[in-house]
């Protein structure tokens, strides 16, 4: 469990980089992606033991990612650093430290349409040189379309392939087959293919899964997607050496300003639909994504990640936290931090942590200025909201 949360969180962060907002369907020219806050919470059997993972992303003026803070369990005071790097306004490379002790960089090349071809991964342990872990290569075809991909492993001085897939597409550029190749001594042998069927408004009806056994594709189990209108409603997973496999039926529901999707799992032997997978989003007034919660049971328990997402207006996001609406000293601070205020636009200064929780409130009155004790606050990072308006500090 502690390692599919480790590695469930770096997976996390993989997709941050492809674009945080866009990813969610958030793009608000008026506001910028400021920080993210997330917190992953695991409950399992026996005992109910928690396990609490956290993690602070920070992102400049272009809503590049830049930063990453990541604490595991209770541990506050020495978070793993994650570092990306940028060449003209592409992800050059990034990194991840501890105790400023390296111990995974990646570093990525494009060709001359921007499209990445090759990323080299390099690792260590207890501050010793990076060695060279992993490449991954990517092929395209004359649409713009990955073709392959192909892992390498690092061994005896030399790039050996480990694990390449294929794509083929069809002439409305939906794919429509996949076909995996695993390395052994003997070097690349197909191992699995997997073939996408579509209906005629290009909705995906079946995806049909094969294992490469005496030299022929044999029909391994497949999936059955149905749909309400244009909304996938349930999935059917069919795997005729275990019947007991069951039916997917996912439910997306608006309700006070949030989007609920939930995923529902048949169990064929009792009959009766039983929950399995929930995704919340909650948007504010200007329909920015403000909150994610994820919550998953399996048969070891529960839980449930929470993302909080913190937005400044356009052109005034820093990494610093400099905001031109309000100022604030002095930063770090101990025991007080004054605020001065340019006009009287909300009736509220709120001190947020850094998950997200609102830890203080001090109402602005008809004052321009504000001198807020947080003597009583933990030391951290710490977020003041005005209206629209933020910018970060930290308490020593």
């Amino acid at each position: 469990m502690k390692t599919f949360l480790r590695l469930r969180n770096i997976f996390v962060i993989f997709l941050i980089l492809g674009g945080t907002i866009s990813a969610f369907g958030q793009n608000n020219t008026n506001f910028l992606l400021d920080s993210v806050c997330s917190t992953i919470k695991y409950s399992w059997q026996p005992g109910g033991a928690t396990e609490l993972y956290s993690n602070q992303n920070f992102y400049n003026a272009k809503n590049q990612l830049t930063l990453t803070r990541y604490w595991a369990g209770d541990n506050r005071i020495t978070p793993i650093m994650y570092h990306y790097y940028y060449t003209n306004d592409k992800l050059e490379s990034f990194e991840y430290k501890q105790l400023d002790c390296p111990f995974f960089k990646a570093m990525i090349s494009y060709n001359e349409k921007g499209m990445t071809v090759d990323s080299i991964t390099q690792t260590t342990f207890n501050c010793q040189p990076l060695q060279n872990g992993n490449k991954y290569s990517y092929e395209y075809n004359e649409l713009d379309l990955k073709s392959k991909f192909t892992t390498y492993s690092w061994k005896d001085e030399k790039w050996l392939p480990s694990y390449r897939t294929s794509y083929v597409y069809d002439s409305m550029k939906n794919l429509i087959e996949e076909i995996n190749e695993r390395g052994d001594s003997n070097g690349l042998v197909f191992n699995l293919k997997y073939s996408y069927i579509y209906d005629q408004s290009n909705k995906l009806t079946e995806r049909q899964e094969f294992e490469y056994v005496d030299q022929n594709w044999s029909k391994k189990r497949w999936i059955n997607y149905l749909y309400q209108g244009s909304a996938l409603n349930v999935r059917q997973y069919v795997n005729p050496q275990y019947p007991g496999t069951g039916v997917y039926r996912v439910d997306s529901l608006f309700y006070n300003n949030a989007l609920l999707t939930q995923e529902i799992v048949y169990d064929v032997n009792n009959g009766e639909f039983t929950f399995s997978k929930k995704t919340q989003r909650t948007y504010d007034g200007n329909n920015l994504l403000i909150k994610l919660e994820f919550t998953e049971a399996n048969l070891e328990g529960s839980g449930t990640t929470t993302t909080r997402y913190f937005y400044v207006p356009a052109g005034s996001s820093s990494i610093d936290g400099n905001i031109s609406a309000f100022g604030m000293s002095p930063n770090p601070a101990y025991d007080q931090i004054t605020i001065s205020l340019n006009s009287i636009e909300s009736s509220e200064i709120a001190i947020y942590n850094s998950l997200g929780e609102k830890v203080m409130s001090v109402g602005t009155g008809r004052d321009l200025s504000a001198q807020i004790n947080i003597s009583n606050l933990p030391k951290g990072m710490y977020f003041v909201r005005i209206g629209d308006n933020a910018a970060k500090f930290i308490k020593l």
